[in-house]
Protein backbone atom coordinates (compact mmCIF):
# COMPACT_ATOMS: atom_id res chain seq x y z
CA UNK A 1 0.00 0.00 0.00
CA UNK A 2 1.96 3.35 -0.73
CA UNK A 3 1.56 6.34 1.47
CA UNK A 4 -0.27 9.84 0.80
CA UNK A 5 1.53 12.01 -1.41
CA UNK A 6 3.03 14.87 0.00
CA UNK A 7 2.05 17.02 -2.71
CA UNK A 8 -1.06 17.18 -4.99
CA UNK A 9 -0.23 14.92 -8.13
CA UNK A 10 -0.56 17.06 -11.39
CA UNK A 11 -3.19 15.63 -13.49
CA UNK A 12 -6.31 13.18 -13.43
CA UNK A 13 -4.51 10.52 -14.21
CA UNK A 14 -1.94 10.77 -11.34
CA UNK A 15 -4.53 11.52 -8.97
CA UNK A 16 -6.60 8.53 -9.45
CA UNK A 17 -3.18 6.73 -9.36
CA UNK A 18 -2.63 7.56 -5.88
CA UNK A 19 -6.00 7.19 -4.46
CA UNK A 20 -5.75 3.26 -5.86
CA UNK A 21 -2.33 3.30 -4.22
CA UNK A 22 -3.89 3.95 -0.88
CA UNK A 23 -6.47 1.51 -1.02
CA UNK A 24 -6.43 -1.30 1.11
CA UNK A 25 -7.51 -4.69 0.55
CA UNK A 26 -10.53 -4.64 2.84
CA UNK A 27 -11.73 -1.29 0.73
CA UNK A 28 -10.60 1.07 3.40
CA UNK A 29 -8.44 4.03 2.38
CA UNK A 30 -5.19 4.37 5.04
CA UNK A 31 -5.89 7.25 7.38
CA UNK A 32 -6.19 8.05 10.97
CA UNK A 33 -8.86 7.31 13.97
CA UNK A 34 -12.43 8.11 14.60
CA UNK A 35 -14.89 8.43 12.28
CA UNK A 36 -12.79 10.77 9.84
CA UNK A 37 -11.51 7.73 7.88
CA UNK A 38 -15.26 7.42 6.92
CA UNK A 39 -15.62 10.44 5.60
CA UNK A 40 -12.60 11.14 3.86
CA UNK A 41 -12.86 7.81 2.56
CA UNK A 42 -15.83 8.66 1.26
CA UNK A 43 -15.34 11.24 -0.87
CA UNK A 44 -12.28 9.31 -2.01
CA UNK A 45 -14.92 6.35 -3.33
CA UNK A 46 -16.52 8.93 -5.42
CA UNK A 47 -13.55 10.52 -6.73
CA UNK A 48 -12.84 6.77 -7.70
CA UNK A 49 -16.48 6.15 -8.98
CA UNK A 50 -15.98 9.21 -11.57
CA UNK A 51 -13.02 7.87 -12.64
CA UNK A 52 -14.16 4.84 -13.82
CA UNK A 53 -13.28 2.82 -10.90
CA UNK A 54 -16.43 1.44 -9.41
CA UNK A 55 -15.44 -1.80 -8.04
CA UNK A 56 -12.91 0.20 -5.88
CA UNK A 57 -15.41 2.48 -5.49
CA UNK A 58 -17.92 -0.76 -4.39
CA UNK A 59 -14.97 -2.11 -1.84
CA UNK A 60 -15.26 0.67 0.02
CA UNK A 61 -18.83 1.21 0.57
CA UNK A 62 -18.70 -2.88 1.27
CA UNK A 63 -15.98 -1.30 4.08
CA UNK A 64 -18.05 1.10 5.24
CA UNK A 65 -21.02 -0.84 5.69
CA UNK A 66 -19.91 -3.36 7.54
CA UNK A 67 -17.99 -0.48 9.72
CA UNK A 68 -21.71 1.55 10.58
CA UNK A 69 -23.65 -2.50 10.81
CA UNK A 70 -20.94 -3.04 13.81
CA UNK A 71 -21.24 0.57 15.18
CA UNK A 72 -25.08 0.00 15.58
CA UNK A 73 -24.79 -3.48 16.88
CA UNK A 74 -21.87 -1.41 19.56
CA UNK A 75 -24.83 1.32 20.31
CA UNK A 76 -27.98 -1.36 20.41
CA UNK A 77 -26.12 -3.17 22.66
CA UNK A 78 -25.15 -0.19 25.21
CA UNK A 79 -21.05 -0.95 24.63
CA UNK A 80 -19.32 1.55 24.61
CA UNK A 81 -17.49 2.21 20.83
CA UNK A 82 -16.55 4.55 18.28
CA UNK A 83 -20.30 5.30 17.51
CA UNK A 84 -21.98 6.08 20.72
CA UNK A 85 -22.55 9.58 21.90
CA UNK A 86 -24.53 12.19 23.16
CA UNK A 87 -25.59 14.38 20.14
CA UNK A 88 -27.97 11.46 19.16
CA UNK A 89 -29.46 8.42 21.05
CA UNK A 90 -26.82 6.54 19.42
CA UNK A 91 -23.91 8.69 18.01
CA UNK A 92 -22.45 11.43 17.50
CA UNK A 93 -22.96 14.21 15.68
CA UNK A 94 -19.49 13.65 13.95
CA UNK A 95 -20.20 9.86 13.25
CA UNK A 96 -24.00 11.14 12.19
CA UNK A 97 -22.23 13.15 9.40
CA UNK A 98 -19.77 10.82 7.99
CA UNK A 99 -22.71 8.42 7.64
CA UNK A 100 -24.96 11.03 5.88
CA UNK A 101 -22.09 11.70 3.49
CA UNK A 102 -21.24 7.57 3.26
CA UNK A 103 -25.40 7.51 2.40
CA UNK A 104 -24.99 10.18 0.00
CA UNK A 105 -21.95 8.96 -1.82
CA UNK A 106 -23.30 5.41 -1.76
CA UNK A 107 -26.56 6.48 -3.70
CA UNK A 108 -24.45 8.62 -6.16
CA UNK A 109 -22.36 5.37 -6.77
CA UNK A 110 -25.65 3.34 -7.18
CA UNK A 111 -27.38 6.14 -9.60
CA UNK A 112 -23.75 5.78 -11.58
CA UNK A 113 -23.96 1.45 -11.56
CA UNK A 114 -27.60 2.06 -12.85
CA UNK A 115 -28.64 -0.16 -10.08
CA UNK A 116 -33.00 -0.82 -9.03
CA UNK A 117 -31.96 -1.79 -5.32
CA UNK A 118 -29.61 -1.63 -2.93
CA UNK A 119 -27.25 -4.60 -2.98
CA UNK A 120 -28.43 -6.78 -0.06
CA UNK A 121 -24.64 -6.91 2.13
CA UNK A 122 -25.31 -3.33 2.34
CA UNK A 123 -28.95 -2.71 2.54
CA UNK A 124 -28.64 -3.69 6.38
CA UNK A 125 -25.44 -0.98 7.41
CA UNK A 126 -27.64 1.67 5.05
CA UNK A 127 -30.80 0.78 7.29
CA UNK A 128 -28.70 1.47 10.21
CA UNK A 129 -27.61 4.57 9.16
CA UNK A 130 -30.37 5.98 8.31
CA UNK A 131 -32.35 5.16 11.70
CA UNK A 132 -29.69 6.74 13.60
CA UNK A 133 -30.25 10.08 11.19
CA UNK A 134 -33.65 9.99 11.49
CA UNK A 135 -33.60 9.68 15.42
CA UNK A 136 -30.92 12.69 15.24
CA UNK A 137 -33.37 14.48 12.46
CA UNK A 138 -36.22 13.74 15.11
CA UNK A 139 -34.80 14.91 18.51
CA UNK A 140 -33.81 18.41 16.62
CA UNK A 141 -37.73 18.62 15.10
CA UNK A 142 -39.39 17.77 18.50
CA UNK A 143 -36.60 20.15 20.70
CA UNK A 144 -37.98 22.88 18.30
CA UNK A 145 -34.32 24.39 18.58
CA UNK A 146 -33.45 23.16 14.92
CA UNK A 147 -29.65 22.99 16.33
CA UNK A 148 -27.96 20.20 18.50
CA UNK A 149 -26.70 21.32 22.08
CA UNK A 150 -23.62 22.26 23.47
CA UNK A 151 -22.06 24.31 20.76
CA UNK A 152 -19.93 26.64 22.68
CA UNK A 153 -18.66 28.85 20.18
CA UNK A 154 -19.34 30.15 16.04
CA UNK A 155 -17.07 27.54 14.94
CA UNK A 156 -18.45 24.73 16.81
CA UNK A 157 -21.97 25.85 15.50
CA UNK A 158 -20.64 26.01 12.05
CA UNK A 159 -19.24 22.92 12.15
CA UNK A 160 -22.52 21.47 13.70
CA UNK A 161 -24.37 22.87 11.15
CA UNK A 162 -22.18 21.15 8.23
CA UNK A 163 -22.48 17.85 9.66
CA UNK A 164 -26.65 18.61 9.63
CA UNK A 165 -25.76 19.08 5.75
CA UNK A 166 -24.06 15.48 4.85
CA UNK A 167 -27.36 14.24 7.28
CA UNK A 168 -29.78 16.28 5.17
CA UNK A 169 -28.05 15.27 1.52
CA UNK A 170 -27.93 11.55 2.84
CA UNK A 171 -31.20 10.68 3.95
CA UNK A 172 -32.71 12.50 1.03
CA UNK A 173 -30.26 10.78 -1.20
CA UNK A 174 -31.61 7.04 0.55
CA UNK A 175 -35.13 7.89 0.16
CA UNK A 176 -35.56 7.10 -3.36
CA UNK A 177 -34.20 3.51 -2.47
CA UNK A 178 -35.78 3.09 1.30
CA UNK A 179 -38.83 5.42 0.90
CA UNK A 180 -38.30 6.38 4.33
CA UNK A 181 -40.99 7.69 6.04
CA UNK A 182 -41.56 10.76 7.34
CA UNK A 183 -39.05 12.17 5.73
CA UNK A 184 -40.01 15.58 4.52
CA UNK A 185 -40.74 17.82 8.33
CA UNK A 186 -37.47 16.35 9.35
CA UNK A 187 -35.30 17.30 6.46
CA UNK A 188 -37.03 20.68 6.54
CA UNK A 189 -35.95 21.00 10.00
CA UNK A 190 -32.45 20.39 8.75
CA UNK A 191 -32.53 22.66 5.94
CA UNK A 192 -33.82 25.55 8.02
CA UNK A 193 -30.77 24.63 10.54
CA UNK A 194 -28.15 24.83 7.69
CA UNK A 195 -29.60 28.02 6.02
CA UNK A 196 -28.89 29.86 9.41
CA UNK A 197 -25.62 28.70 9.79
CA UNK A 198 -25.02 29.57 6.09
CA UNK A 199 -26.23 33.32 6.40
CA UNK A 200 -24.41 33.33 10.04
CA UNK A 201 -20.85 32.20 8.56
CA UNK A 202 -21.30 34.94 5.77
CA UNK A 203 -21.53 37.26 8.28
CA UNK A 204 -18.93 36.62 10.65
CA UNK A 205 -15.50 36.21 11.16
CA UNK A 206 -14.85 32.41 11.43
CA UNK A 207 -11.94 31.19 10.30
CA UNK A 208 -11.63 30.07 6.36
CA UNK A 209 -11.65 26.27 7.06
CA UNK A 210 -14.64 26.51 9.44
CA UNK A 211 -16.50 28.47 6.57
CA UNK A 212 -15.48 26.00 4.08
CA UNK A 213 -17.19 23.21 5.89
CA UNK A 214 -20.58 24.76 5.15
CA UNK A 215 -20.22 24.99 1.85
CA UNK A 216 -20.45 21.61 0.76
CA UNK A 217 -24.58 22.59 1.52
CA UNK A 218 -24.27 23.72 -1.65
CA UNK A 219 -21.94 22.10 -3.65
CA UNK A 220 -22.34 19.44 -4.09
CA UNK A 221 -25.16 18.41 -1.81
CA UNK A 222 -27.69 20.96 -2.43
CA UNK A 223 -29.21 21.36 0.91
CA UNK A 224 -29.43 25.56 0.16
CA UNK A 225 -29.43 26.79 -3.43
CA UNK A 226 -25.93 27.17 -4.33
CA UNK A 227 -27.11 30.27 -6.54
CA UNK A 228 -29.41 31.63 -3.56
CA UNK A 229 -28.11 35.06 -1.77
CA UNK A 230 -27.22 32.85 1.44
CA UNK A 231 -24.57 30.80 -0.71
CA UNK A 232 -23.20 33.22 -2.91
CA UNK A 233 -22.37 35.76 0.50
CA UNK A 234 -20.92 32.73 1.91
CA UNK A 235 -18.79 31.69 -1.11
CA UNK A 236 -17.90 35.10 -1.60
CA UNK A 237 -16.75 35.77 2.13
CA UNK A 238 -14.40 32.77 1.76
CA UNK A 239 -13.13 33.80 -1.85
CA UNK A 240 -11.72 37.40 -0.17
CA UNK A 241 -9.70 35.03 1.95
CA UNK A 242 -5.88 35.86 0.92
CA UNK A 243 -4.67 32.83 -0.93
CA UNK A 244 -1.40 33.01 0.06
CA UNK A 245 -2.38 32.49 4.13
CA UNK A 246 -4.76 29.47 3.12
CA UNK A 247 -3.09 26.03 4.29
CA UNK A 248 -6.91 24.52 4.86
CA UNK A 249 -6.20 21.99 1.80
CA UNK A 250 -9.91 20.39 1.93
CA UNK A 251 -11.24 23.44 2.41
CA UNK A 252 -9.50 24.80 -0.53
CA UNK A 253 -10.41 21.76 -3.08
CA UNK A 254 -13.97 22.19 -1.70
CA UNK A 255 -14.34 25.77 -2.18
CA UNK A 256 -12.93 25.37 -6.22
CA UNK A 257 -15.22 23.00 -7.01
CA UNK A 258 -17.92 25.31 -5.91
CA UNK A 259 -16.31 28.23 -7.86
CA UNK A 260 -16.12 25.74 -10.96
CA UNK A 261 -19.50 24.83 -10.39
CA UNK A 262 -20.72 28.19 -10.71
CA UNK A 263 -18.59 29.33 -13.80
CA UNK A 264 -15.82 30.78 -12.04
CA UNK A 265 -13.11 28.48 -13.35
CA UNK A 266 -10.35 31.04 -13.68
CA UNK A 267 -10.98 31.72 -9.47
CA UNK A 268 -10.73 27.20 -9.10
CA UNK A 269 -7.66 27.00 -11.03
CA UNK A 270 -5.98 29.87 -8.75
CA UNK A 271 -7.21 27.57 -5.55
CA UNK A 272 -5.94 24.37 -7.26
CA UNK A 273 -2.67 26.17 -8.00
CA UNK A 274 -2.24 27.14 -4.15
CA UNK A 275 -3.69 23.44 -3.17
CA UNK A 276 -0.30 22.17 -5.07
CA UNK A 277 1.57 24.31 -2.63
CA UNK A 278 0.58 22.72 0.92
CA UNK A 279 1.73 19.37 1.67
CA UNK A 280 -1.06 16.77 2.23
CA UNK A 281 -1.59 15.03 6.06
CA UNK A 282 -3.57 12.36 7.09
CA UNK A 283 -7.39 12.14 6.93
CA UNK A 284 -7.71 16.02 5.40
CA UNK A 285 -4.95 15.51 3.12
CA UNK A 286 -6.83 12.36 1.67
CA UNK A 287 -10.03 14.61 1.52
CA UNK A 288 -8.16 17.11 -0.24
CA UNK A 289 -6.47 14.49 -2.60
CA UNK A 290 -10.27 13.33 -3.60
CA UNK A 291 -11.78 16.45 -4.08
CA UNK A 292 -9.80 17.78 -5.95
CA UNK A 293 -10.00 15.10 -8.10
CA UNK A 294 -13.51 15.41 -8.01
CA UNK A 295 -13.11 18.86 -9.07
CA UNK A 296 -10.87 18.00 -12.26
CA UNK A 297 -13.73 15.10 -13.25
CA UNK A 298 -15.91 18.57 -12.94
CA UNK A 299 -14.53 20.33 -15.18
CA UNK A 300 -13.70 17.70 -17.69
CA UNK A 301 -17.70 17.67 -17.81
CA UNK A 302 -18.56 15.08 -15.20
CA UNK A 303 -22.09 15.46 -13.41
CA UNK A 304 -20.52 16.98 -9.95
CA UNK A 305 -22.46 20.33 -10.00
CA UNK A 306 -26.12 20.26 -8.26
Amino acid sequence: MAELPSRLPAGEAAMAAALRGLQRANGAFAAGGGWAPLAAGAWAAWALDLAGEDRRARAFHLWAGELLRRAAAQAAAGAAGPARGEAAPSWPLAAAGAAGLWLWTLGRHLEMRGLAAVPGRLTRPARAAIDALLALAEALEVSGAGRPSGAATEEERARQAAALAAVHAGLNAMDRWFAIPPLTGRLVTLWQAVERAVEAAAASALPAAARTALLAAGVPFDVVDPRGAPYLRLLERQAGEPLRERRDAPGLALEAWALLCLGRAREAELRWQRLGEIELRGDDGLAALALALIGQRARAGARCCP
